[in-house]
């Protein structure tokens, strides 16, 4: 392997690793990157894949309270 892929390659495992620790996310919070496993919607819950409503039930998320 030539020097300069070598380079290369450990710039874009750095960048795959900055991207990833931006990534995290508490259980229960807010991921505007995943749609809902169930309805196609977003925000969904971390880390079950789906939207408040789907997850709580909608009368628990009216108005955005999730």
């Amino acid at each position: 392997m030539s020097n300069l892929y070598r380079a290369q390659r450990r710039h874009k495992q750095k960048v795959q690793r900055r991207q990833a620790d931006e990534k995290r996310l508490a259980d229960g919070d807010k991921d505007w990157d995943t749609p809902c496993q169930n309805c196609g919607q977003v925000p969904t819950v971390h880390p079950t894949g789906l939207c408040g409503p789907c997850c709580f039930g909608e009368a628990e998320t009216a108005g955005g309270n999730w």
